[in-house]
């Protein structure tokens, strides 16, 4: 969001500031941050990607959250967003470009989804009776 050019007297500071509106994202990203999604994922589908697949599962749970656009479209979504306060670490969104991420076809989807959603199904669970 671009604040406007004439900023009032004292606040000329904030003429330089980025300024983000995530709505329900936050809670989002905590409560994936409680079930330890991303760690799960690490640790189910080993890989050597700058950016680990547990981040990219995250960042499509929120962008699902979110209204859910294709997955070709994650990188714009996540431009839009303050993503170390989203995915806990600094990522440039350009690390999420389909063509550079688990988003092409050779991520072992199958595996991950028979791997994981066990386990995660167990996590919630769990966080819930807590």
């Amino acid at each position: 969001m671009k604040l406007p050019d004439a900023v009032p007297a004292g606040f000329e500071v904030l003429g330089s500031a980025e300024v983000f509106v995530h709505g329900h994202l936050p809670l989002a990203a905590a409560f994936c941050r409680r079930l330890g999604l991303v760690e799960l994922v690490n640790r189910l589908v080993p890989s050597q990607m700058a950016v680990s697949p547990g981040l990219v599962v995250q960042a499509m749970v929120l962008n699902t959250l979110s209204g859910r656009t294709p997955l070709y479209h994650l990188e714009n979504f996540l431009s839009e967003l303050d993503l170390e306060l989203l995915l806990g670490e600094p990522v440039d969104a350009h690390a999420f470009n389909p063509h550079s991420s688990p988003l092409r076809g050779d991520f072992p989807w199958n595996y991950w989804c028979a791997k994981t959603f066990g386990v995660g199904e167990r996590r919630t669970v769990q966080s819930e009776r807590q």
